[in-house]
């Protein structure tokens, strides 16, 4: 997966947390600071490791399975694009 189809995939992200109504506040907060985090490391070119990062993303999907599964199942996917371009 390509750094355009991991932005791809944080545009979709957006969308999704806009179209669930059983988020809370705190959660698309949440979920929002992460995309951010991933976007500013997108935009400096700072594509080293960083396990914060991608063990947040996984720790998301892991909160998210049960009741939001198709959320999660992005946030898995950017987990494994942030791993294609090692990040």
């Amino acid at each position: 997966m390509s750094v355009q189809d991991l932005r791809h995939q944080l545009r979709s992200l957006r969308r999704q947390l806009d179209e669930q109504p059983g988020l809370s506040l705190q959660e698309r907060d949440d979920i929002h600071a992460l995309i951010d985090r991933i976007e500013d490391r997108l935009r400096t070119g700072d594509a080293g490791p960083h396990a914060g990062l991608t063990g947040g993303v996984t720790r998301a999907a892991e909160r998210f399975e049960a009741g939001h599964p198709k959320v999660a199942g992005t946030l898995r996917s950017i987990g494994v694009a942030l791993a294609n371009i090692g990040i």
